[in-house]
């Protein structure tokens, strides 16, 4: 059976969440853990607020493009997700951006300029008292 605590050598983030959630599950199911609901809150909690801590946005001049964008990725095997572009950061009206982990910046920068899909502004996504503040990342 495995528990979280076997699990805090991983490093990345997607793994985290999806590996602590599927462990505390089983715990769950372990009659002899009876703290297992409060461990999932914990931990599960703990860390998908932490996930979210590692998230940056993409604008683009149009939504093609971010879907454009995130099919190049999604055939190198990384699934990226558009969204639509938050209003406080909207600088065209009502559009839809990128949304990646912070760690494939660099990586969303050079393969959208490369497809001419030139990113317009990036955002690191930061949740402060329950609400989601838009950091502009410069370069």
């Amino acid at each position: 059976m495995l528990y979280p605590a076997e699990l805090w050598a991983l490093v990345d983030c997607r793994n985290y969440c999806t590996i602590v959630k599927f462990a505390v599950s089983m715990a769950e199911k372990d009659l002899k853990w009876q703290w297992a609901g409060l461990l999932n809150s914990i931990v599960v909690g703990f860390f998908s607020i932490w996930c979210v801590l590692m998230e940056c946005i993409a604008l683009y001049d149009s939504g093609n493009y971010a879907y454009r964008v995130c099919r190049i990725f999604e055939k190198k095997g990384l699934v990226f997700e558009v969204i639509a572009t938050p209003c406080r950061i909207s600088h065209m009206g009502c559009g839809y951006c990128l949304k990646f982990p912070c760690e494939y910046l660099e990586s969303v920068l050079a393969e959208s300029l490369a497809c001419g899909c030139p990113v317009i502004a990036a955002y690191k996504v930061v949740e402060r008292n329950h609400k989601r503040e838009y950091i502009k990342i410069e370069r």
